[in-house]
């Protein structure tokens, strides 16, 4: 049961952030798809703000997803 919270919660953040990322669409469903590498690099996109809008928040869901 926990492991099912939690997998919502992810999902739910995940799905959150697609509207903040419209022009990382690409690096967001390999994300998702277990892609560690896209995940990171989403992940440094949000904590420097280049390519994205800075957002620590999202930055560390992905460093974590990573």
């Amino acid at each position: 049961m926990f492991k099912l919270l939690v997998l919502f919660i992810l999902l739910t953040c995940f799905v959150s952030t697609s509207r903040a990322l419209s022009d990382n669409s690409g690096l967001e469903r390999q994300c998702i798809d277990g892609n560690a590498t896209s995940c990171f690099e989403l992940a440094h996109k949000f904590r420097t703000g280049v390519g994205a809008d800075q957002d620590m928040k999202l930055a560390f869901q992905f460093y974590s997803k990573s």
